[in-house]
């Protein structure tokens, strides 16, 4: 409905509306047919439960262990050193989960961000880290 009153406004008034003009109602047309697609996407999806299997309780640990045993080898081989979490529960779940010998310490984003910026105290809580952060961070010189 959008879509047909834009592009109406545009046949009746389009001489008058200029190359600006013409590029916003092109963002208006692209903008409701990328809303028309969402309303799709997020209609199917709210469809798929209907065959669904019964809910189950599941320990989010042994969600996370899984999630950990599939992912770690493509994260080492990807070259990745750290996780970085956006949830301070997620950062200590991930470093007290691991298991193996090449264990790679978990940074709640603020902590890179306060690295970044050159903030003075950055580096207080790497101390309460259970994976010491400072030798992974001083081997890729971000640290003395």
């Amino acid at each position: 409905m959008i879509t047909s009153y834009v592009q109406l406004l545009e046949r009746r008034y389009g001489e008058r509306l200029g190359s600006e003009g013409e590029l916003f109602v092109g963002y208006v047309i692209e903008g409701a047919r990328r809303m028309g697609q969402l309303i799709d996407d997020l209609l199917r999806y709210s469809r798929v439960e209907a065959g669904a299997e019964p809910e189950q309780d599941l320990e989010s640990g042994d969600v996370l262990l899984s999630v950990l045993g599939l992912l770690a080898p493509t994260i080492r081989e990807a070259g990745a050193e750290a996780f970085v979490t956006a949830c301070p529960l997620c950062q200590v779940n991930l470093e007290m989960r691991q298991t193996g010998q090449a264990k790679m310490p978990a940074f709640y984003f603020t902590e890179l961000l306060g690295l970044a910026f050159g903030l003075p105290d950055a580096h207080k809580w790497w101390g309460k880290h259970l994976i010491d952060p400072r030798p992974m961070l001083r081997s890729a010189g971000l640290v003395d």
